[in-house]
């Protein structure tokens, strides 16, 4: 199967993009803002000659800022490597930002993204080696601010490379 065309543009001031003479098929649109990761949404175009010739697709995007602390089971804390994942209807693939906890386990992390979708945030450590994922957290419109995205690293197990 060929590789699809991609297609780019830098979002304009009016927040509008727009692309002409696009084929019947399926799209995804992804948008890209710089430390923050991405988020995706996908539109499909019949070939129906009743469809307009204009498609509006809306991108109802905010910024959710996560924190927690990385730790070890016994509590102790841990730093660690973390980037949270974006999950389009139950799939990880939407952004990836990514930070560092400090010795103290603390880390804060930006991402963009659409209420109603959920991430995950998974730790890499490399001191004692170990990684560990949190659970899911839904994004809420009223909540973009959220604390308490805590993950265990787990160390057993864990082979290095």
């Amino acid at each position: 199967m060929p590789e699809p065309a991609k297609k780019s543009r830098a979002l304009p001031e009016d927040g509008v993009v727009r692309y002409a003479g696009l084929s019947p098929g399926r799209y995804a649109l992804v948008l890209v803002a710089a430390g923050l990761g991405s988020t995706r949404d996908e539109v499909t175009l019949s070939s129906d000659s009743s469809d307009a010739d204009v498609v509006v697709r809306t991108f109802a995007v905010d910024v959710w800022r996560l924190s927690g602390r990385t730790h070890l089971r016994s509590g102790e804390p841990v730093s660690a490597a973390v980037a949270a994942t974006e999950f389009v209807n139950g799939l990880g693939e939407g952004s990836i930002a990514e930070a560092s906890s400090g010795a103290d386990g603390r880390y804060e992390i930006a991402i963009i993204s659409v209420a109603g979708r959920a991430v995950q945030v998974h730790a890499e450590s490399h001191e004692p080696r170990g990684e560990g994922r949190s659970k899911m957290i839904p994004l809420k419109e009223s909540e973009t601010t959220i604390d308490g995205a805590d993950v265990l690293v787990e160390t057993g197990g864990v082979e290095s490379s």
